[in-house]
């Protein structure tokens, strides 16, 4: 099941949507229903909060956009 991960475009949005759902499924068999949701909103909240300080502070997007 893993190799289909790698069949997605590594920008587009079903390669994220794969690997959650598929971290989902393995936390699941692990732990509980309860616990493994809680573990992965807290991962992908993190994630956001990660990026959006990278974005803003250490990779800066400097360049005005042009209106059409």
């Amino acid at each position: 099941m893993t190799i289909l991960m790698y069949t997605a475009p590594i920008t587009s949005w079903t390669m994220t949507m794969y690997t959650t759902c598929y971290g989902m499924i393995l936390a699941t068999m692990t732990l509980r229903l309860g616990s493994a949701t809680i573990l992965r909103f807290s991962y992908v909240g993190m994630a956001v909060v990660i990026t959006w300080l990278a974005n803003h502070y250490i990779f800066p997007n400097t360049a005005k956009r042009k209106r059409v």
